[in-house]
């Protein structure tokens, strides 16, 4: 059963989009994130890495999440990721999934 859902979309730079969601009940939660990476530039990506704070009212979770999907100029390919709260009373704050780091090769 799910007590509360949030969908927040953000973009980073153009080359980042990520949503979220709360996904919980009254003994557990959690936030859990998908992001597009699209490959703006002109040559083949073969790493990604990118890290995701998600800040609750209570405090700040961090992930990093590693993709080595081959992404060609124009492609995009989705990562997910899913960050569990300490307590099943937190709620994500406004504004609280934010990318905090990426890194291409």
């Amino acid at each position: 059963m799910l007590s509360d859902t949030t969908l927040i979309a953000l973009q980073y730079h153009g080359v980042l989009e990520s949503s979220s969601w709360e996904v919980g009940d009254t003994t557990s939660k959690t936030c859990d994130f998908s992001i597009k990476i699209t490959n703006s530039g002109q040559s083949k990506i073969t790493q990604t890495t990118v890290s995701v704070s998600v800040t609750t009212n209570a405090r700040t979770y961090y992930k990093t999440i590693d993709s080595t999907e081959t992404i060609l100029p124009g492609g995009s390919v989705f990562a997910d990721g899913s960050v569990g709260y300490a307590s099943a009373t937190e709620s994500l704050a406004s504004g609280g999934v934010t990318i905090v780091g990426q890194f291409y090769q």
